[in-house]
């Protein structure tokens, strides 16, 4: 029985979505590895989480709606500005 256990884990592992790890990527300039998966989870990992920004991936704007759900690509160029308000 002990080996129809191990066959049912290992199908189990190759079904797990896929996680990039330690993916190297640009950030405003700066090669960095992250292990984040998607926009939202970049943002997440910074200072500038909770914060409200514009991002652009590889010289396109995204927009917020579209953070949680892009993937994130190894050699993915990004580009995150605060925004803030001034007097």
């Amino acid at each position: 029985m002990a080996p129809v256990k191990i066959i049912i884990f290992n199908l189990l592992k190759k079904n797990k979505p896929r996680h990039h790890g330690n993916m190297k990527i640009t950030l405003n300039g700066t090669l960095l590895e992250t292990d984040a998966c998607t926009v939202s989870e970049l943002i997440a990992s910074t200072p500038m989480a909770g914060k409200p920004v514009v991002v652009e991936l590889n010289q396109h704007a995204l927009v917020a709606s579209a953070h949680a759900t892009t993937k994130l690509q190894e050699a993915d160029q990004i580009e995150v500005l605060v925004l803030g308000a001034g007097g």
